[in-house]
């Protein structure tokens, strides 16, 4: 297997068995905490090319070093063809798995595991390891911290060569009773106690604190409006109106109201005048027309 000419090589003696480009999906960087995978090397390939089982390294490229940062890897379980590693994941880049005919030399030795006195459930406990720089270079150190044989958080750091220094984890136990902690091949267990009552978070509450400005647009849409139901309130109060009285009488002429006819023999002959119908004494109408 060759590498991309971009990478470094190898260091001497050491065999490429995998590359790959791990990248997250469906989440970005600042949402990742912690998390671990599982890998497996054939044992068809150990033995063609004479690798030590021990000596497996499973390696992150750092891109802003441009070097191989080895991250160590717990054996899990192996079967006829192949063997299991679980791998800690300290970050999202290129990643190789290379092997040696020789186991290589330790890079960290990680001792004295301490937990914090009277640890309580929903509070935070305090675990605590000792780890020295075996190596006359600086490396990065992987560690992650299992609680109940799940994964709960995780640190990495630069240490110079031959330094020791502490590494602080801080865990909140959900649970009373005793609880398994492990930190590479130290394991340990706490009695946890009944602590505080979880209090749910409040969920926010948005309130509007002005009103919205309301611009000339709905003003003049407003008046416009009233005016048409005017216009419409007026048009029907006529109608109603004009449809109560009865059909209105033709115009007299000359513009004028029309006259009322006089009673008696006056009346009669205007309306004779007029060419209008004249009553009889029986009360029937007749006309100036011949019959």
């Amino acid at each position: 297997m060759e590498l991309l000419a971009s990478l470094p090589p190898l260091p001497e003696g050491r065999i490429a068995n995998s590359f790959m480009n791990l990248l997250p999906e469906g989440y970005v960087p600042p949402d990742f905490v912690a998390a671990h995978i599982t890998l497996f090397v054939e044992k068809s390939w150990l033995n063609a090319n004479q690798v030590h089982e021990w000596s497996l390294q499973f390696s992150r490229f750092d891109e802003g070093q441009g070097v191989w940062r080895p991250v160590q890897a717990k054996r899990v379980r192996e079967d006829q063809e192949r063997v299991f590693f679980t791998v800690v994941l300290p970050g999202f880049s290129k990643w190789l798995i290379v092997g040696s005919a020789e186991a290589p030399d330790v890079q960290f030795l990680i001792e004295d595991l301490t937990i914090s006195a009277n640890p309580r459930s929903n509070e935070p406990v305090t675990i605590q390891v000792q780890v020295t720089n075996l190596t006359s270079e600086e490396a990065e150190l992987n560690l992650a911290i299992w609680v109940e044989q799940q994964i709960d958080s995780m640190v990495r750091q630069l240490f110079a060569p031959n330094e020791k220094k502490a590494v602080v984890f801080t865990i909140v136990p959900k649970n009373v009773g005793t609880t398994e902690v492990r930190v590479d091949r130290l394991l340990s267990s706490m009695t946890v106690g009944q602590g505080p009552p979880v209090v749910p978070t409040p969920e926010a509450v948005v309130q509007v604190l002005f009103e919205p400005e309301r611009g000339p647009g709905l003003a003049v849409g407003i008046i416009v409006g009233a005016l048409a139901a005017i216009f419409v309130a007026g048009t029907a109060v006529s109608i109603y109106l004009g449809t109560s009285r009865g059909p209105a009488e033709p115009p007299a002429p000359g513009g004028g109201p029309p006259e009322e006819a006089p009673e008696g023999p006056e009346g009669e002959e205007a309306a004779a005048e007029r060419g209008g119908p004249v009553a009889d004494e029986a009360g029937e109408k007749s006309s100036d027309a011949p019959g």
